[in-house]
Formats: C-alpha cells, sequence, structure tokens
C-alpha cells in the first residue's frame, strides 16, 4: 500500500540521518580507519550512482557518468569513496528540480584525479557557497523537495575527502544555475 511505502522510505531516510551522523562523530573524534586498496574511480562512481539511482528516478533526473576511458586509479577506502561520491549525487538531486541533469566527470591527469559532479538546479547564493562543506549548512528548503537532511553530507564529504588527502570545493553562478 502507499502507506507502507511511505514508512519504508522514512525509515530509510532516518537511517541515513543516524549514520551520516555517527559517521561525523566518528571522523571528528579520529574513530574513523580508513582500508585503503588500489581503486577504480569508475567503479566508485559507479556503485555511488547505484545508491542515489531511486531518488533520480523518483524525480525523472537524468544522470550522465563521464569517466574517463584510461583507467583512474586511486588508493582509497572503498566504501568510504562511495560515500563521498553518493553524498554528492544525493545532494544534487535533492536540490536539482523533477526532470532536471546531473552530470558526474572523472578525469586523470599526471598523478591527479578530479571527479565533478554538476547539476541544473537552484544554484547556491555566495552567503551558502562559503559555508557549503560547514557541518548542518543547508540551501532553501523548497515545498517540493521532501527529501531535505541535516546538513551532514557535505561536511561529511569534506572530512572523508581529506581523509584520503584530497580537496573539495563548491563552484556556482548563483542562485539558478546549478
Amino acid at each position: 500500500s502507499q502507506a507502507a511505502l511511505i514508512i519504508a522510505r522514512q525509515a530509510e531516510h532516518m537511517t541515513r540521518l543516524i549514520d551520516d551522523l555517527l559517521d561525523v562523530s566518528r571522523v571528528n573524534r579520529g574513530f574513523i580507519e580508513l582500508h585503503t586498496e588500489k581503486l577504480e574511480l569508475g567503479d566508485i562512481v559507479n556503485d555511488a550512482a547505484e545508491q542515489v539511482r531511486p531518488l533520480i528516478t523518483r524525480k525523472s533526473q537524468q544522470l550522465v557518468l563521464d569517466v574517463s576511458p584510461e583507467a583512474c586509479r586511486v588508493d582509497g577506502d572503498r566504501k568510504r569513496l562511495v560515500q563521498v561520491v553518493a553524498n554528492l549525487l544525493n545532494n544534487a538531486a535533492k536540490y536539482t528540480p523533477v526532470g532536471g541533469r546531473i552530470e558526474v566527470s572523472v578525469t586523470c591527469t599526471q598523478g591527479h584525479v578530479k571527479l565533478a559532479v554538476a547539476d541544473n538546479g537552484i544554484g547556491m547564493a555566495p552567503d551558502l557557497l562559503a559555508r557549503a562543506f560547514d557541518l548542518f549548512a543547508q540551501g532553501e528548503r523548497a515545498s517540493d523537495r521532501s527529501d531535505g537532511g541535516l546538513g551532514l553530507g557535505l561536511a561529511l564529504v569534506k572530512k572523508l575527502v581529506g581523509l584520503h588527502g584530497g580537496t573539495v570545493v563548491a563552484e556556482s553562478e548563483g542562485l539558478g544555475h546549478g
């Protein structure tokens, strides 16, 4: 029934929120141990896309994956890197309207890997852009966006990327510009 589906979806949402809270706490206290191995970044992107696919499908969004044809290998923790990419995709999907477009690109050059997530969503004002990766930072709550969180996903992304020796930045030309 419809009620059972709603309850299941909300229970899943609450589980994700609690997991994110626990992860933020563990990272902040230095309790996360990375289990690094040689990984193919394309596999990480595909696994993350699979996790976020239900939200993207529900919102009739188009997800385009543009992964470099040459192997992009990284040393990292598979579970945590999938979590990073899934959080970025989830964030993009939440702030992109029904029927919108989300693109993921991965390029490898001279020992550096760049993963970019772009969308045609609501964009970010400069004040939010400056604190996008802060704990509990959130964009405006829209009436058609019921998939909101607590503002933990991007903070967790920053912490996990940092633990892997990387950096993360947010860019937007402003509200309405993705």
